[in-house]
């Protein structure tokens, strides 16, 4: 351990409040999608020491894993905004990946699989996911019906 991991753990075992005070601070701002590092900086600890509390608090754990959660939730949000609401191709492909359920293209543009010049775009892609029964951002449809 380090010495300011060992720093740290000194400063919130010896005072309960202290070290709760310092836990619902790190939850709340890594619920909100940031990382365990920016979270228990902001919470005046290391990561070690999150992990460590990780270890000996149950319930401190639980509500770890509810925040981390939520986090990935305030992403999939996010994500979702930018796939329906943008008409961003990558983030609908990345979001069905995410849910084990993306579409068969190997490439979006660049070399094809014989490395020759791909000319695949975004209709063909609008297609494809239609086809296969996949909500398509609406910018996409236009863009294949147009």
């Amino acid at each position: 351990m380090t010495k300011a991991a060992s720093k740290a753990m000194q400063r919130f075992s010896g005072d309960p409040k202290e070290r709760e005070i310092a836990m619902a601070t790190f939850l709340v701002i890594y619920a909100q999608g940031r990382s365990i590092t920016y979270a228990a900086g902001q919470a005046g600890v290391s990561r070690i020491t999150i992990w460590t509390w990780r270890q000996k608090y149950t319930d401190f754990n639980e509500a770890f894993v509810a925040a981390q959660e939520e986090g990935t939730d305030t992403y999939e949000d996010r994500l979702y905004e930018l796939a329906i609401e943008d008409g961003n191709v990558s983030a609908v492909i990345f979001g069905l990946r995410m849910r084990g359920r993306a579409p068969a293209v190997a490439r979006v543009s660049g070399e094809g699989d014989d490395g020759a010049p791909s000319d695949t775009n975004i209709e063909e892609l609008a297609d494809n996911a239609l086809q296969r029964g996949y909500v398509v951002p609406t910018k996409a449809v236009e863009a294949k019906e147009a």
